[in-house]
């Protein structure tokens, strides 16, 4: 089983290993421009321009490809998918959660940092073919989350249309709050990804939802992309 906690904790200081420290501080975090200048062959064209001179916030590299990551904001990240000879497949906006036994990634979507409420999003990408598949939230709604809704949209009439109107809110009781919450774990074969979902506000927030309801999510991640399934159950009983 593999756990992941964080971003952070699972990611390789590739710099050193793919050789992109020679000539500079290796204190300081490179540029993706001082990076293509290392591999001759690299087209620096190729990429978004304003990400050329940024330091690479995160780097990771697997037997066929390397994963550059980009901070945007507090909520939202940008993620380059390179071939090793750093070729780009394909620019993801958000950040890795986990990468599969066969180099897919399984990335949280990034979000508007100043909306009223803020939707876990998770997608899966195939670098080999250049699919992507969000995975999370399942559709159609299971029973877990359509329960939490109904209560979530209680909680809106009764604070009224005004309120909504004045504090500049969606009042779509779907977009609720909610965030990962713990471990990503992927087993070792590869076939099931699990994690902790929070719905609802843990904490004060623009948003008159009070409650909160801890749910456990696994996807399968056997057959085609567009075939893969995430199941919900409650963990806990909202409170």
């Amino acid at each position: 089983m593999r756990v992941y906690t964080s971003v952070g904790m699972v990611l390789l200081t590739c710099a050193t290993l793919l050789g992109w420290t020679s000539g500079r501080d290796q204190g300081k975090a490179p540029t993706l421009r001082e990076m293509l200048r290392e591999k001759p062959t690299a087209d620096p064209g190729q990429f978004p321009q304003d990400l050329l001179d940024r330091p690479i916030h995160e780097e990771k590299r697997g037997k066929r490809y390397v994963q550059l990551s980009f901070h945007e904001s507090p909520s939202a990240q940008r993620l380059l998918v390179l071939s090793r000879d750093l070729k780009l497949r394909r620019e993801l906006y958000g950040w890795e959660l986990a990468t599969l036994p066969d180099e897919r990634i399984v990335y949280h979507h990034s979000q508007v940092h100043v909306a009223p409420t803020h939707q876990l999003e998770i997608s899966i990408f195939d670098p080999a073919t250049l699919t992507a598949n969000q995975i999370y939230p399942p559709t159609p709604h299971q029973p877990v989350r359509r329960e939490f809704i109904a209560r979530v949209d209680r909680a809106y009439r009764e604070r009224g249309e005004d309120w909504f109107r004045v504090n500049n809110h969606h009042m779509d009781a779907e977009r609720f709050n909610s965030a990962l919450t713990g471990a990503v774990r992927v087993d070792a074969a590869g076939r099931w990804l699990t994690f902790t979902v929070r719905f609802g506000n843990a904490e004060p927030s623009n948003d008159p939802v009070a409650f909160a309801q801890l749910v456990h999510v696994s996807c399968s991640l056997t057959g085609r992309m567009a075939q893969i399934q995430c199941r919900e159950r409650a963990a806990s009983q909202p409170r």
